[in-house]
């Protein structure tokens, strides 16, 4: 899959949930390679994070950014994500959340609206500082 492509579908499922949270996806240059494995980078700035999520801004105070990487493993069909290095399953975890979905056969579409919707109910938890 071309690195553009992919990060376009990425788009499509997680801007409306990243974007109003303070994040914006940094498109990785050259968008017409084939990646072998094809990853999509969403960034924030650690003060305004800090701010928006007290839960999770531990260690972040000299942090250039905040990412949160979206990556497809083509071998097996599955989206894996990480929150500034741990997987979004272990931020659910520190959270005191389970991780809802099985999505063992979803397809991309299917798996990256489940993203979505954990995604938010992680960084919605991560509001209160207590």
């Amino acid at each position: 899959m071309r690195r553009g492509e992919f990060e376009r579908l990425v788009q499509r499922h997680l801007d409306h949930v990243l974007l109003p949270r303070g994040f914006r996806l940094t498109p990785q240059p050259p968008a017409d390679v084939m990646d072998e494995q094809p990853s999509a980078v969403y960034e924030a700035d650690p003060g305004d994070f800090a701010r928006r999520f007290p839960r999770l801004a531990g260690g972040l105070s000299d942090a250039p950014c905040v990412d949160f990487w979206v990556h497809l493993n083509p071998n097996s069909g599955r989206i894996s994500s990480e929150l500034e290095g741990p997987s979004l399953e272990v931020v659910m975890g520190r959270l005191g959340m389970s991780d809802w979905g099985n999505m063992e056969n979803a397809d991309l579409d299917a798996q990256l609206d489940q993203l979505a919707k954990s995604i938010a109910a992680v960084l919605d938890a991560a509001i209160s500082g207590s």
